[in-house]
């Protein structure tokens, strides 16, 4: 089985920063309240061993270095899997070096070009150089604004994601897409079929941008990770999401922070989420919720089946907004995760009071596994670490014993959802733990397979997807027969699924 820190498939989230791991052995006052200087993302440079990483972003690279690092990549050289290059100003001489370099290499994985001055006359070179690689899983050209033939670029771009099927992280924050541009990128996107995270931050995508976006989300069946914010939707982001369709298991975590979204497109926006079930992670940073946004947010996620991480921090929230996200907290049995930091400006002692509301509500959730917001007490620190450490001995327990029949299995399936929320974030779960947990489940499913095929549809839907974003290519063929013949419960449409797979 591939382990899930080399070469697996990532669960990432976008926008989370957690500063505090609540687990060290060693926290002291001090360092319990110490907020915060973490990055919870599992990524794909991640699984790249140090000894492989090239890494010049925090120093100026001679055209020495460069050359050496170029020669490396057509060499194919096993210890340049990972390039950072940021920063440095390589303009289009240096991409097209680099894209030379690409054609033939089949051992980067991770390549940070951000900030390069890079224009549009290199990107189509580069493009073209990706089309047909299957190594780099990771593709950072944030922050170059590709020039005066602009269109040419973002064509390249589109045809990169219709036909590459190796690439699974591909970040485009500001690069000056406009409603035009963003509506030719996601063309490539409807047609992609690799593709798990998207960054499209700090681009000026607009109400047309985001309605192509979200229409292409809908024919596209592999995107778990979508970074919006700061994208100028705020007066179309409730209107645009009412197009989103459930479409079978797919869970997507959405990044709608600094869009100041206003109150008629909250309302729109909070009847989408009371209905839907595609999006698990939720950031609404700064999105100019008030009172009465929170009221009708809190309210949508009493039915919201998807959500468990929210974000809904520095928003104008009173009050009575705390009260809403307090009662919340004490009906949703979904949420894993909640933060609401806030600036400090809006004290006093009626949001004191709240604050304290929202605190006993989290401590009465048992679901909550973490929280973020304003003067956090050691209580609700302690109780996230119990939750966490009660979930690992659970995890820990199953390891050795039967998945289907033992009584570990069955508490693995109770605590599914929070298990889950673990795998994602690297603070609470740690690569090796999850591996061993992976290990468990995969095994104990593969004793059921071939022969005993019936015994298989007994399995949750839920069980086959989490195992399946962790197969190895191996694994994949025997797996996907399995759910032809079996057919799991709850599992949406098996033989397609199947059939994606082994493609």
């Amino acid at each position: 089985m591939r382990e899930y820190g080399s070469d697996s498939e990532y669960d990432l989230e976008i926008g989370y920063n957690v500063e505090m791991d609540y687990f060290s052995n060693d926290m002291d006052s001090e360092s319990d309240m110490d907020y915060y200087h973490h990055d919870d993302m599992r990524s794909d440079s991640d699984a790249v061993d140090s000894d492989s990483s090239m890494d010049y972003s925090s120093e100026d690279v001679t055209e020495f270095d460069y050359d050496e690092a170029i020669n490396m990549l057509i060499k194919n050289d096993k210890s340049c899997a990972y390039l950072d290059l940021s920063s440095q100003d390589i303009c289009d001489d240096g991409a097209d070096k680099l894209a030379d370099a690409m054609r033939n290499n089949t051992t980067l994985r991770v390549l940070n070009l951000n900030a390069n001055n890079i224009r549009s006359y290199s990107v189509p070179k580069l493009c073209e150089s990706l089309l047909h690689n299957f190594s780099l899983v990771e593709l950072d050209l944030s922050n170059n604004s590709f020039g005066i033939c602009y269109n040419k670029a973002i064509k390249a771009l589109t045809k990169l994601l219709k036909t590459n099927i190796s690439i699974r992280t591909l970040k485009l924050s500001s690069i000056k897409l406009n409603f035009e541009s963003a509506s030719i990128l996601a063309k490539g996107l409807s047609h992609n079929t690799m593709l798990k995270v998207l960054d499209l931050s700090v681009n000026n995508i607009g109400a047309k941008g985001l309605s192509s976006i979200i229409k292409a989300l809908n024919c596209n069946q592999t995107i778990r990770h979508i970074n919006l914010s700061n994208t100028s939707i705020a007066m179309c982001v409730g209107t645009a999401f009412q197009r989103l369709f459930n479409i079978g298991h797919r869970k997507m975590s959405i990044n709608l922070s600094y869009n100041a979204i206003v109150e008629e497109e909250m309302i729109e926006f909070a009847s989408f989420l009371s209905n839907d079930s595609s999006i698990d992670n939720l950031d609404l940073t700064e999105s100019n919720i008030q009172d009465d946004g929170m009221a009708n947010l809190c309210q949508a996620l009493k039915t919201n089946m998807g959500i468990v991480c929210l974000d809904a921090s520095y928003n104008p929230v009173g009050s009575k907004g705390l009260y809403y996200l307090a009662e919340l907290l004490r009906s949703n049995t979904v949420l894993q995760s909640i933060s609401y930091l806030q600036t400090g400006e809006r004290e006093s002692i009626h949001r004191t009071q709240g604050l304290n509301n929202l605190e006993q509500a989290i401590l009465d959730n048992e679901n909550i596994l973490y929280a973020k917001y304003d003067s956090m007490s050691h209580g609700v620190i302690n109780a996230m670490k119990h939750r966490a450490n009660k979930i690992k001995d659970i995890i820990e327990l199953s390891k050795s014993d039967v998945f289907l029949s033992s009584k570990a299995g069955s508490q693995v399936l109770t605590y599914l959802p929070q298990i889950k929320y673990m795998g994602r974030r690297e603070d609470l779960l740690s690569l090796d733990e999850l591996n061993r947990l992976m290990d468990f489940m995969f095994h104990s499913i593969h004793e059921v397979i071939g022969d005993k095929a019936a015994l298989f549809s007994n399995v949750p839907g839920e069980i086959v997807y989490f195992i399946l974003d962790h197969l190895s290519d191996n694994d994949l063929s025997n797996f996907a027969i399995a759910l032809c013949i079996a057919k799991p419960k709850g599992c949406y449409k098996p033989n397609d699924c199947a059939v994606q797979l082994c493609y």
